[in-house]
C-alpha cells in the first residue's frame, strides 16, 4: 500500500476546506493520477503558520514525526504553499519538506 500525505497553508486554511485535493486523491487525477487503487491518503494537515518553521517549532516536528512514524512515502504540497505576494515557495513549507526528504518521503509539489 502507497501511504500519502497532504500539506497545505495554514492562513489558506481559513478560507479552503480541501475539497479539492481530496477530490483529486479520491478520482486518482492531477498530481494523483500515477497512484493505484491501493493508495492510502493518511493526513491532510496545515503548517503552524507564517514564523513558525521545522527546527524551531516542537508542535509542527511532532506532526512531521507522526506522520513518518505512520510510515508516508509521500509528501504532496499543495499548491496554495506558496507566497501570496510573490509566488515564491513558502519557506516554512519548504523547512517540512526537506525535513521529510532527508528522512525519505518523496516530495511532490501539487495537488490539483
Amino acid at each position: 500500500m502507497t501511504k500519502i500525505s497532504i500539506l497545505a497553508c495554514k492562513i489558506t486554511g481559513d478560507r479552503c476546506a480541501g475539497a479539492g485535493c481530496l477530490r483529486a486523491v479520491r478520482e486518482r487525477n492531477k498530481a494523483f493520477a500515477d497512484y493505484g487503487p491501493d493508495t492510502e491518503l493518511i493526513a491532510m494537515w496545515r503548517c503552524n503558520g507564517c514564523g513558525h518553521f521545522i527546527a524551531d517549532d516542537e508542535g509542527l516536528k511532532k506532526k512531521a514525526d507522526r506522520l513518518l512514524d505512520l510510515g508516508v512515502e509521500y509528501l504532496h504540497i499543495s499548491h496554495c504553499a506558496k507566497k501570496k505576494d510573490t509566488k515564491e515557495p513558502c519557506p516554512e513549507i519548504e523547512g517540512v519538506a526537506a525535513y521529510l526528504q532527508t528522512k525519505g518521503v518523496k516530495i511532490v509539489r501539487g495537488t490539483h
